[in-house]
């Protein structure tokens, strides 16, 4: 639905909600719930309208500031002189954490554009790789972390090995096959 059509919606929706009160007028008594239910959908559609308002340039904020910091967190952990597997597995995490956010986020936001919303509702391909990185990306960096929390648990019940178990080398391996098992 484009911009114009919920904007109509919402003026409609707030025309009905202020006769709401004559709704009352010419009713018998017994079709006073009738009216009450027409009365709290009108309120819900109305409470949507102003929502939305606010909803899209909220989310946009958040992705624009999500996607600085977290390229700004991948250049730290890829700068860091410490070069250890938790590392590897932070960079990754803040990689994916933007890819997700753009996948997930810009792309609905950007579907809300008809030209573009057009695009994927003709391209088979397309609908099938944003759903398919949709999916990826949210299960991905939760088994990162996953990862990282179980390297750390063995470091800390075998420290005197863990420096030898988990390398930089290995970090990568592994998770090379967690994005090959997701």
């Amino acid at each position: 639905m484009n911009e114009t059509n919920q904007t109509n919606i919402c003026k409609d929706i707030e025309i009905l909600f202020d006769l709401s009160p004559t709704c009352f007028s010419d009713i018998p008594r017994r079709n006073f719930a009738d009216c009450d239910k027409a009365l709290t959908i009108y309120r819900l559609i109305l409470v949507n309208c102003y929502i939305e308002k606010l909803f899209y340039p909220t989310a946009a904020i958040l992705v624009i500031i999500g996607t600085i910091l977290n390229l700004f967190s991948l250049y730290c952990f890829l700068k860091m002189n410490k070069r250890n597997s938790q590392n590897v597995y932070l960079s990754v995490l803040s990689l994916t954490d933007t890819i997700n956010l753009q996948v997930n986020f810009t792309i609905p936001l950007l579907r809300k554009i008809e030209k573009i919303d057009d695009i994927f509702e003709h391209s088979y391909i397309l609908c099938r790789a944003v759903g398919f990185l949709t999916e990826f990306f949210l299960i991905f960096p939760t088994w990162i972390v996953v990862l990282l929390t179980l390297e750390r648990l063995i470091c800390i019940l075998l420290p005197l090995k863990c420096y030898s178990l988990y390398t930089h080398k290995r970090a990568k391996i592994s998770i090379f096959i967690l994005a090959l098992t997701v």
